[in-house]
């Protein structure tokens, strides 16, 4: 398995970026299969103690985003996975919903990609979920509380979240990350000046302020050139999404009624 799918630094700051991508909507013709949708839908359904009367959130090229996605998606946000959730946001913020709704949005347009492109990466099943290292991405687990299997079961039943929608959640995180990794990945060189530049200005000050002594330049060069192709990636990420907006056909609501 690549460096980019062995739970790193680069893959949380991916699944972070397109957690919140600001990214203009825009509208077009892109038509997508619905079936898999469904099934991706009935597989992620919250329990039933806790469904409720639900209505659309947003319609991405005929996929429907629902109120409930939302509420589940601030669930698995609760678990800190990308160490990068917004505490300033209140939970019925507007600000939070349109956040995370713009967030599902972004994951939906790529998800669509994945399916047109069938031979993107190897299918996830959820035997190959590591349990261990799916933990020691969540502070909550830093005690062991998430160690065993029934420990873990509790875990997720505390904030209601099932294991199948959580394993559906962390399959979709997987095909994301594959797909960005061998869309983006593989054009971005290294650049020995950008690295030099980068520790000269950015990660020497840092020493100095603390007045600590700064390792040398070859003894952190590697890990300053993988930020650097972090921060690549993500400027074309972002930008591929803004393109994807605009070929789309995406409709948001707000209050049961559809944006101007």
């Amino acid at each position: 398995m690549n460096n980019f799918l062995n739970f790193g630094h680069l893959s949380l700051l991916l699944w972070s970026f397109v957690a919140c991508c600001p990214c203009a909507s825009g509208q077009g013709q892109t038509e997508v299969s619905q079936v898999g949708n469904l099934a991706l839908r009935a597989q992620m359904s919250l329990p039933a103690a806790s469904q409720s009367l639900d209505r659309a959130a947003a319609i991405v090229n005929g996929y429907l985003i629902l109120e409930s996605d939302i509420d589940r998606e601030l669930r698995f946000e609760s678990l800190e996975l990308s160490g990068d959730a917004d505490h300033s946001l209140s939970t019925g913020s507007v600000e939070l919903h349109s956040e995370v709704l713009q967030r599902l949005i972004d994951r939906q347009l790529i998800l669509q990609q994945v399916a047109l492109q069938t031979n993107t990466g190897d299918t996830v099943h959820a035997a190959d979920i590591d349990l261990f290292r799916v933990t020691s991405l969540i502070p909550a687990c830093a005690q062991g509380v998430c160690n065993t299997p029934e420990g873990w079961d509790q875990f997720l039943a505390a904030r209601h979240i099932t294991k199948e929608s959580f394993q559906q959640y962390w399959q979709q995180r997987l095909m994301v990350l594959n797909f960005v990794e061998q869309r983006f990945r593989g054009g971005i060189r290294e650049d020995p000046n950008a690295v030099a530049i980068y520790y000269r200005e950015t990660f020497l000050p840092k020493f100095k302020l603390t007045h600590a002594s700064a390792p040398p330049l070859s003894a952190v060069a590697s890990q300053i050139g993988d930020i650097l192709i972090e921060q690549d990636i993500s400027s074309l990420l972002s930008d591929w999404l803004k393109t994807l907006r605009t070929q789309s056909t995406i409709v948001v609501f707000q209050a049961g009624k559809e944006q101007p």
